[in-house]
């Protein structure tokens, strides 16, 4: 009977993994499909100046590439199905808008199979991409399931609201747009789903704030979850927390107006959250997020203390200079580079030993009694005094509640005697 459960068991696991590899295909096959397309309709298009597409593409590779990973290796974890219910729309909507400017306006035969179809999916297809599988990701993350039963609520606001605002971009009346220039390009096609919208249809759009919001609520699910995890637990949600907050980081550059920098930023965004979700999830390294944290830290405080140093110096000194040459040196500069280089070891020193009792106080107290026993054992030759020293260590370190010291008695060898 185990052995028949244990079988069935195996076999369920490979359907899941044939039913992951299926959709991984089928995200790669209308993702280059989308982008044939784009080569022939960018005579039409000119230059596409929103990132929606191109944003729909990496989704669709990246996140049904990882979602294939962790289905593999965690099949019964929603982690896996999350990331594909992610890629797996915005592949279709990414072919569906190439495929609709190519059937309507570079080919003009709106007669194509399946033209009109493509055109009326990327209508709405957008809305089952974002937020609501984001949201439920950060609520069931590491072990999948909930903090408590009372989120299910908020699972459940999430999708309703999901559903409504789908039916709000299904009923929309008049012509098709497709959004890969800003203002998005006119289709030649009515919507076949549109109606004349009374005051409830019309008011499902103001959903999109509440739908979005159910992105902060998730976050804050961490939080609650974090009080009550054990410490395995506990160093995957740091590996996600980690992330989130390069994320926030990151969306700090997309308002600085510079294109490249913004598509880096648009680019780096997008896989961030599978990337540190599938380490956490995985448990690769899962032991080294706080070293991660902890040069985290450092490196940004010594960033931004020299960078400050450095800019008041340089200031300084050419107000100083000016006053008595009336022009700049550049022994400014380099005077200025040398005090940065020789303030680097130092502080650098100096801000870990911060951080650490800071924030990592076991480790500092562990890793100063530590260079305290090493200072001891150079000065100490008595073996009493030597295995107490040891003794206070450990008791002093972890704190247990016996603490003993077996000490292995060296056997010499036994002289053979002659007669």
């Amino acid at each position: 009977m185990a052995d028949h459960i244990t079988d069935a068991s195996t076999q369920r696991s490979k359907n899941l993994v044939r039913l992951g590899w299926l959709l991984l295909a089928i995200c790669i096959v209308l993702t280059t499909a989308g982008l044939i397309l784009l080569a022939l309709n960018r005579p039409y298009i000119g230059k596409m100046d929103h990132p929606g597409y191109f944003s729909g593409v990496l989704i669709g590779l990246v996140y049904s590439t990882i979602g294939l990973v962790i289905i593999r290796y965690r099949p019964r974890l929603p982690f896996g199905w999350l990331f594909m219910a992610l890629a797996v729309p915005s592949a279709i909507m990414s072919f569906c808008v190439m495929f609709a400017i190519y059937g309507f306006l570079v080919a003009s035969d709106p007669t194509l199979i399946g033209v009109k179809l493509a055109a009326w999916l990327q209508i709405w297809v957008f809305y089952l991409v974002f937020p609501t599988p984001v949201a439920i990701l950060f609520m069931l993350f590491p072990n999948g399931q909930l903090p408590s039963p009372n989120w299910r609520w908020v699972v459940w606001i999430s999708i309703l609201s999901t559903a409504l605002l789908t039916i709000q971009a299904l009923t929309t009346p008049g012509r098709i747009l497709v959004y890969v220039t800003s203002p998005g390009i006119v289709l030649p096609m009515m919507n076949p789903t549109g109606i004349q919208r009374g005051f409830v249809l019309h008011s499902l759009e103001n959903l999109w704030f509440f739908n979005v919001m159910t992105i902060p609520i998730g976050m804050s699910a961490i939080l609650v979850r974090f009080r009550s995890s054990g410490w395995v637990e506990r160093q995957q949600l740091k590996w996600l927390v980690y992330f989130l907050i390069l994320l926030i980081i990151l969306l700090m550059f997309a308002f600085l107006g510079n294109e490249i920098i913004e598509n880096i930023g648009n680019a780096l965004l997008i896989l961030l959250l599978p990337v540190g979700t599938t380490l956490a999830i995985l448990r690769y390294n899962l032991y080294g997020i706080d070293i991660i944290i902890r040069r985290t830290i450092q490196y940004a405080l010594l960033t931004g203390i020299l960078a400050a140093v450095y800019f008041s110096l340089v200031l300084i000194l050419q107000s100083v200079f000016s006053n008595l040459s009336n022009r700049q040196s550049p022994l400014i500069l380099v005077f200025s580079t040398l005090m940065i280089a020789a303030l680097f070891n130092p502080l650098r020193l100096r801000i870990l030993a911060f951080i650490d009792r800071r924030f990592f106080r076991s480790k500092y107290d562990a890793e100063r009694i530590l260079s305290d026993f090493a200072v001891a054992i150079q000065a100490e030759i008595d073996l009493e005094n030597l295995s107490a020293v040891l003794l206070g260590i450990a008791y002093d370190t972890v704190q247990p509640a016996r603490i003993s010291l077996w000490l292995k008695q060296e056997r010499l060898p036994k002289r053979k005697t002659t007669s």
